[in-house]
């Protein structure tokens, strides 16, 4: 059964009745996905309703912008999208910053790479072991090979490539055995993340990573060095996630952050997360949660009243904590950050590792 959505025409002016101007747009354009990961956020049940935002809608949407900072493209699986190709040829001619789209790279069949400008947009290809077992272990057979051989034709084609990469309490141990996968790859950009326990990953909750053994990656992570050749790197990007209250007030004093009662670490309320089920949310923190701002309901966009609401709990003073009770700490590192604030460690890349 296909749930086809419409991105409603008078969308942007219904949120700016509630003070939310956008800059940063993250579009799930369909529920549709050829894997059945067993860390996946979006879950089973939502991926087999095979959901989807009806292509001229999207487009009309998003012609209301003259300027994005950041436009991020997932699914389900973006790329079973019937019209990938043309989505993507028309938002890489707007006036946007960066376009991002995030995808398991496993199905080529509806993209024509000829259509992408490479410097235009970043592929987020997930990968999650260094090894075919690994890699597969959480995405199923005949997966790693096909996502590699891929990678490599984008790389190939010089199209911008970034690996999503997903800890787990398997894959935690053979990171820097990744990071040499990527350098024989080509690749020179990971985004780290760590499991969450949220969709099916609440059925497969062996692959958890504690708030401590998290920060002992973390610091591992920082102490990765290679002698550099060619003066090339290869970027980092990771989650703080969990902090000591000492380490909190350190990262406020230096106005590197803002707390979570502000409205998350999306403060300016200027992020829109339009998910496939028809809710709207600012923070990923409230995903599979009531605390969604809205729905799209027969092509309308609708407020929701419910104290839930994510930005009448923030503005009222409450806390993320309060929405997403699968994300916390413990006694050695209570806070819990946004997933969203990241920092990033340049690795100096050594050939032939």
């Amino acid at each position: 059964m296909n749930n086809i959505f419409e991105i409603p025409k008078n969308l942007n002016s219904k949120l700016a009745e509630y003070d939310i101007y956008l800059d940063d747009i993250v579009l799930y354009i369909n529920s549709k996905c050829n894997l059945r990961c067993k860390h996946c956020y979006v879950g089973n049940d939502l991926l087999n309703k095979n959901n989807k935002y009806e292509y001229n809608s999207i487009i009309k949407f998003l012609s209301d912008f003259q300027y994005l900072s950041r436009l991020t493209i997932l699914g389900g699986e973006p790329l079973l999208y019937k019209e990938i190709t043309p989505l993507l040829n028309f938002v890489q001619d707007k006036d946007f910053k960066e376009i991002r789209i995030t995808t398991n790279l496993t199905d080529l069949s509806l993209l024509n790479i000829n259509k992408i400008y490479s410097n235009r947009i970043r592929f987020c290809v997930s990968l999650d072991g260094h090894n075919k077992e690994e890699h597969e272990y959480v995405r199923g057979k005949n997966t790693f090979h096909k996502t590699i051989s891929h990678l490599e034709r984008l790389i190939q084609n010089e199209i911008d490539v970034e690996i999503t990469h997903t800890i787990n309490s398997r894959n935690i141990n053979y990171f820097e055995d990744f990071i040499k996968l990527c350098i024989k790859i080509g690749v020179k950009n990971i985004n780290l993340h760590r499991v969450s326990l949220q969709g099916n990953a609440l059925l497969n909750r062996k692959l958890k990573v504690t708030p401590t053994e998290w920060v002992d990656f973390r610091n591992y992570i920082n102490t990765i060095s290679y002698k550099e050749v060619e003066n090339e790197c290869i970027s980092i990007r990771y989650p703080i996630l969990f902090v000591t209250e000492k380490e909190f007030q350190k990262i406020n004093k230096k106005n590197l952050y803002h707390d979570h009662y502000k409205g998350s670490f999306y403060g300016n309320k200027n992020r829109l997360v339009i998910y496939s089920d028809g809710n709207l949310f600012i923070s990923s923190e409230a995903f599979g949660t009531e605390s969604y701002i809205g729905s799209i309901q027969d092509g309308e966009f609708i407020f929701n009243d419910s104290a839930l609401n994510e930005i009448k709990i923030m503005e009222s003073g409450g806390d993320i904590s309060k929405i997403n009770q699968w994300q916390s700490g413990d006694e050695n590192y209570p806070i819990v950050l946004s997933v969203s604030y990241k920092e990033t460690k340049f690795i100096p890349i050594k050939k032939n590792t």
